[in-house]
């Protein structure tokens, strides 16, 4: 099996911890653990791993953005790359960015609510009070056929690994772009 998925979204509407859930689940189902190391945020970094990975790995290229501007070219050429050695490799990929990138995905998540069944309170770590998201899946025509509601992904574990990871990846893009003076 080998398996294409991207999610879009609005910045915080969860997209990266629905993607968690979902391919949780498939690396479940594949009788294999999704390992932190199959998480990465970067073109150049997902190159190189769906090129040294097992084969029918699943792993995770998360907010990736560039689109457009400089360098982007070479990024889409890159994603087109990846998407023939994960084909190749039998592997599942999981794409997230903020705005819809097409490539050549299998299934397409939009994000469109999240929350809780009671209401927010603003004086509490929103973390603590998230239990699900609301999403929009469409085909490969981009044809909408329904809608799914994921869940928090069940490993606490995993996901501060993963919160740290991302939280890693933000501050070396900071640094590296000047961000990081203030």
């Amino acid at each position: 099996l080998n398996l294409i998925m991207s999610w879009f979204g609005l910045s915080g509407w969860g997209k990266s911890w629905s993607l968690l859930d979902v391919f949780s689940d498939f690396a479940r189902y594949r009788g294999i653990t999704l390992d932190i190391n199959n998480v990465v945020f970067s073109i150049s970094d997902a190159l190189k791993l769906v090129e040294n990975v097992e084969k029918g790995s699943v792993i995770i290229l998360d907010e990736q953005t560039k689109t457009a501007g400089i360098g982007a070219t070479i990024e889409k050429n890159a994603l087109k790359n990846i998407e023939l050695t994960v084909r190749a490799h039998r592997l599942c990929l999981g794409f997230s960015s903020p705005e819809e990138v097409p490539h050549n995905y299998h299934y397409m998540f939009q994000t469109y609510s999240w929350g809780n069944d009671e209401p927010i309170d603003l004086d509490r770590d929103i973390a603590e009070q998230w239990k699900f998201t609301k999403l929009i899946i469409f085909n490969e025509n981009r044809t909408p056929l329904g809608y799914v509601i994921t869940d928090t992904p069940d490993d606490s574990n995993f996901l501060k690994k993963y919160e740290k990871k991302k939280d890693e990846n933000i501050y070396a893009i900071r640094q590296q772009y000047g961000g990081g003076r203030y």
